[in-house]
């Protein structure tokens, strides 16, 4: 009996499996609301399912799994530029988190923005209280590998192939924020989904996704370890931001070119 082949995943691909995981995290939600596991428990099971549940469909169906999520290494050059823009990408967030504060702080929301911030803070702080590589395996490795898996692997993928590359990291930015529910959260997370998703398109790699997220999570338990519960933001020297700026952007444009070098490279058709 011949192998059935196997095919790229589309856009019908992503919405199957982000229905999946929608289905299963709702049923998810109930058991840790009936059962009131630890923190401990609580991360593993759902950042398990946004791993599982793409890499199982892709099984089950006959999709590449090193095509489907990008599953290639990404050459020295491009992580040395993913490293770059990485680093640089958290005084932004950073900047823009301050800048955040103060709008909230204007239209009258400060002592909401404050409560929220408790709330969202007191997990973080719950590991980090249990030692640090604890807190970074559960908040850092964890959700930067299983969340890129699903978000930008199988589903960013499919979007992609279906549609625009821009459409793509559109649509998917949008559902890694909405995937954060708590709306002070929303708009930083989809200026990161916009640049993890980046990263994966111009280096063609999900590692570059996984390497960023992990870091951008690993400076958050840093900030959390060093301020007082009511700021996840550092105070920083005004030029630091510019320059961080320029570096983001001369690696996000060299990032960029080698994309599109790579993509004019695979068009040409060599002389038979």
């Amino acid at each position: 009996m011949e192998a059935r082949p196997t095919r790229s995943p589309d856009a019908y691909d992503s919405l199957r499996v982000l229905g999946v995981v929608f289905l299963c995290i709702s049923g998810l939600w109930m058991l840790l609301a009936k059962y009131r596991p630890g923190l401990g428990v609580t991360v593993l099971s759902i950042e398990g399912l946004f791993f599982a549940v793409p890499v199982l469909y892709a099984l089950c169906f006959r999709l590449p799994l090193v095509s489907s999520f990008a599953f290639r290494l990404p050459s020295f050059r491009n992580l040395f530029f993913v490293a770059l823009a990485s680093i640089s990408s958290m005084w932004l967030l950073n900047g823009l988190t301050i800048v955040q504060d103060y709008v909230l702080h204007l239209v009258g929301l400060e002592s909401y923005a404050r409560d929220t911030l408790n709330q969202l803070q007191k997990p973080v702080l719950e590991v980090l209280s249990r030692g640090p590589v604890l807190a970074f395996l559960m908040l850092s490795f964890l959700p930067g590998l299983c969340e890129e898996v699903l978000f930008r692997g199988l589903v960013f993928r499919g979007f992609q192939k279906s549609f625009s590359p821009a459409i793509a990291l559109f649509v998917t930015a949008i559902l890694f924020a909405l995937m954060h529910v708590e709306w002070m959260k929303m708009i930083p997370m989809f200026f990161l989904g916009l640049f993890f998703g980046s990263l994966v398109l111009f280096s063609r790699s999900i590692w570059a996704g996984i390497l960023a997220h992990m870091a951008n999570n690993g400076a958050v338990l840093l900030v959390a370890s060093l301020e007082s519960p009511s700021t996840m933001a550092l105070q920083a020297p005004w030029w630091l931001y510019p320059l961080a700026g320029g570096l983001f952007l001369f690696s996000m444009i060299s990032l960029y070119r080698d994309y599109r070098r790579g993509e004019s490279s695979s068009k040409e058709v060599p002389e038979s």
